[in-house]
């Protein structure tokens, strides 16, 4: 379901005939399938061109795929839109396990590390079938690396920046008959950006953070079990102003503290060739503290400010099951079976006290092929959630080969969300917010068609492909952050916002060869929003234009590749709740160009990646999107921490 070519390069090697055609992706699949096969439109990231981009979290990555929209927030961190849409209908899965912890909506992307990823798999548009509410605008599925059984590697890595990011991961990998473990560390340091170094309030917030895992997997001869286990503990700082007369010197400061912590058991299991059993069992805890300190400028001592108000923790844990019994009938037609339950609950001051939300469905689908150039796959999900009735939600995908060459896919599916725990039942004030949920909330409705055309010639050199894009998203008593209050005492609230209206063109052409890889793309989306039957019934459009340029030098083995992405002018609209008017908010255009060298020396061991970020020197934008509780309050957007240098060497020991 994607929208657009993503510029799939990077993974040409020097005798490759095909490239691409054999990548293999797992998300919404009935078993695991080609990129070219599959008949979602899946865009796929993998470890080489996450390296090649010198990227180490989430947010980096996505920033320059086309139509996706990543917006920083001070305090909360970074957050997207795909597909035009944003928030909670995002859900994000690590293993296919949904990751926690939303704040204001969204997961914060720069928490999401990659040092232990070996792919990110995209679909955009409803996947509420397959995956259940917060599917609903798409899934992004974070695919861990699998240990191989026949090394035994022990790797360093080490990232520098010039605006002032540090890290060092560590990963081993201990290979058994059968077997093998593999276990990781690491340690990210920011020290904190503004465009003025010597201010003490820095806007992009000093934070350290620690990850820290272990994989176990077990393969027999029908199948394999896999046990994943990770950590992550962040510290943001946000410094406040000093305060100095001849008395004292002193400043508060508040400090951010995130805990997550996780545990998934997958077991794969062939019952017959092509009969699938799979299941998944998976376990996430999420906490956010915040404390207030008074901090002596003079002697450095800190002391606690003991008030609701300067303190506060929220603690979220989901516990979640999915199992997928899927079968070949015959060539023509196979089926898949599959549960999904999740348990989530939360407790703390935000919640006053302790509350609970289990959603429990079943769904199935169908591809069946009438003839070998078509496959249909109908599909539909029923359940309980245990605030409000679900409906069935049904989906229909079409994947039909026009020739050899030149394929359509089109789908037409409905996508559901019930409101979450924060929007529900958070009561949040402190001196920064003022934020109540809403238990009159209705759950989301929304309907998704799209379609996509695309081309793609490879040969025995290169693979040339070209690619076109419709979508049409509408979505029904979509929730949102309304603003009310006055200037002095601003005050948010979850409501239904009526309807959401998102249309989108796209197209894209790519050249991959054993040297060179070539990549542009161009996106034209709109959107509209109905606050209480108001009749505005204007589109407001945004372009993007993404360009990726690629060329590998054999000797020395030594690549470099060219990132630019230009994001137009983009509005939407902002609703008022106390004065019942909605106003245009806006984000001006921006560019953000990267330029890349990676090489590698004795025989693969040691990788360099270096160059340059954000060449044209962005850091703010002029911008009127003050809608949330964390906006900066000076009319622009955080777009860039202005031109930096970074390096990273990574060195593997063993075989």
């Amino acid at each position: 379901m994607m929208m657009l070519a993503s510029t799939f390069m990077a993974n040409a090697q020097p005798n490759s005939k095909q490239y691409e055609l054999n990548e293999m992706v797992v998300t919404g699949q009935l078993e695991e399938n080609s990129l070219t096969k599959s008949v979602y439109k899946v865009r796929l990231i993998d470890a080489k061109q996450i390296k090649q981009q010198g990227a180490f979290n989430l947010q980096q990555v996505l920033s320059k795929e086309l139509n996706i929209r990543v917006f920083q927030d001070p305090l909360l961190g970074s957050n997207l839109q795909l597909q035009g849409v944003s928030g909670n209908n995002i859900k994000i899965l690590l293993d296919g396990v949904p990751v926690i912890g939303r704040e204001a909506g969204n997961i914060d992307l720069t928490q999401l590390n990659l040092n232990n990823i070996e792919r990110i798999e995209m679909v955009e548009g409803p996947m509420s079938v397959n995956f259940g509410s917060d599917a609903l605008g798409g899934v992004i599925n974070l695919i861990t690396k699998k240990a191989d059984v026949n090394q035994k590697q022990l790797t360093l890595n080490s990232y520098y920046e010039s605006i002032g990011q540090y890290n060092l991961d560590l990963n081993t990998n201990i290979g058994f008959k059968g077997g093998s473990i593999q276990a990781f560390g690491a340690r990210n340091f920011f020290e904190g950006f503004s465009v003025n170094p010597s201010e003490r309030v820095k806007l992009w917030k000093p934070r350290t953070q620690y990850n820290a895992g272990f994989n176990i997997a077990k393969k027999y001869k029908t199948g394999n079990i896999q046990l994943n286990n990770y950590a992550f503990y962040e510290q943001l700082s946000n410094r406040g102003i000093a305060e100095v007369d001849w008395t004292k010197a002193s400043a508060q400061d508040q400090y951010y503290f995130t805990k997550r912590m996780g545990a998934t058991l997958l077991w794969d299991h062939q019952i017959k060739t092509h009969e699938n059993l799979n299941i998944v069992i998976g376990y996430n805890y999420y906490a956010r503290t915040m404390e207030t300190y008074l901090k002596n400028l003079v002697t450095l001592q800190e002391t606690l400010i003991p008030s609701q108000e300067t303190q506060h923790t929220s603690e979220l844990n989901n516990l979640m099951s999915r199992g997928t019994y899927a079968n070949r009938i015959n060539k023509k037609a196979n089926f898949q079976l599959g549960y999904e339950s999740n348990l989530d609950w939360a407790y703390g001051s935000k919640f006053n006290g302790t509350q609970f939300i289990g959603e429990y469905s079943l769904f199935s689908s169908l591809e069946y092929r009438p003839s070998y150039k078509m496959v249909i796959r109908p599909g539909i999900r029923a359940g309980l959630n245990s605030q409000y009735q679900m409906p069935l939600i049904p989906s229909l995908h079409l994947k039909y080969d026009l020739t050899e060459q030149l394929v359509l896919r089109a789908s037409i599916a409905k996508g559901y969300r019930a409101p979450g725990m924060k929007e529900l039942f958070i009561q949040f004030s402190d001196i920064n917010h003022n934020i109540t949920g809403n238990q009159q909330l209705k759950p989301e409705h929304s309907m998704n068609t799209q379609v996509y055309l695309t081309f793609q010639k490879p040969s025995s050199s290169n693979v040339i492909k070209l690619e076109t894009a419709l979508f049409y998203n509408h979505i029904n008593n979509m929730i949102g952050l309304a603003k009310s209050g006055t200037s002095n005492n601003v005050s948010f609230m979850y409501i239904n916002l009526n309807e959401f209206d998102n249309i989108g063109f796209n197209v894209s052409g790519d050249l991959n060869s054993s040297s060179l890889q070539m990549g542009l793309a161009y996106a034209y989306i709109g959107n509209r929003t109905l606050f209480n039957g108001q009749s505005n019934n204007t589109f407001y459009f945004n372009q993007e234009v993404k360009l990726q340029l690629g060329y590998v030098f054999k000797k020395p083995e030594l690549s470099i590749n060219l990132y630019a992405k230009y994001n137009g002018r983009f509005q939407n609209y902002l609703y008022q709740a106390d004065k019942n008017e909605t106003t245009i908010g806006y984000v001006d255009p921006f560019t953000i160009v990267d330029l890349t060298g990676s090489q590698n020396f004795f025989k693969q061991k040691l990788s360099i990646t270096y160059g340059f970020k954000n060449l044209l020197n962005y850091t703010n934008v002029n911008a009127n999107m003050q809608n949330g509780p964390h906006s900066t309050g000076n009319n622009t957007a955080m777009m860039g921490m202005g031109r930096s240098v970074f390096c990273n060497l990574k060195y593997t020991f063993g075989s």
